[in-house]
């Protein structure tokens, strides 16, 4: 998004469990519960960019959300209401995605040549949404054998190591340049 000019990027973060606000959910990136949400390591991503960019963070631009069609929609209606000004969004996933895509097809905001849109993960939905989503795909399949070799190992008694897949950016639709 960053390469294509866009400069006020949104990111719904995907939590279980509510947190008083970003600062804290900045804190957990130094967490040693950071593990337990990928959102954080997506967060990190984020800022990472940003700081590769020289932005300064705007922290009214990172929100929490859950993981569902839902929590997506409604995230992004209060997002709207904020009057924060944007010109894409990052989603914790596509089904994130998909609902504050909804949200921004009722209020006339046209993705992705106002808003461009990213999910994650590549489902079913990224394909079957209108526009089709840009998001990134995970390996589920690789995932889950990666999985079952850590847990054998595991009961094997022999030392495990992280594993980091390196995901796979599927470019549609619902993205463009700023300004096209």
């Amino acid at each position: 998004l960053l390469q294509h000019g866009h400069r006020r990027i949104a990111f719904f973060a995907g939590f279980w469990q509510s947190f008083s606000g970003v600062d804290e959910i900045l804190s957990m990136l130094h967490s040693p519960r950071r593990g337990a949400y990928s959102s954080l390591d997506r967060l990190a991503g984020y800022l990472a960019a940003h700081e590769e960019f020289g932005l300064e963070l705007d922290k009214s631009l990172i929100t929490m959300t859950g993981y569902d069609y839902e929590s997506g929609y409604r995230c992004m209606k209060v997002f709207l209401a904020r009057l924060t000004e944007f010109d894409a969004v990052i989603c914790a996933n596509d089904w994130v995605a998909s609902g504050a895509l909804q949200a921004l097809q009722e209020q006339n905001i046209p993705v992705p040549q106002q808003v461009s849109l990213i999910g994650y993960d590549d489902g079913i939905v990224a394909q079957i949404a209108r526009p089709m989503l840009t998001s990134v795909r995970q390996s589920s399949y690789r995932i889950g054998q990666y999985a079952v070799e850590v847990v054998l190992d595991q009961l094997e008694g022999k030392p495990v190591q992280d594993i980091k897949l390196d995901p796979e950016f599927m470019v549609r639709g619902s993205t463009a340049f700023k300004g096209r």
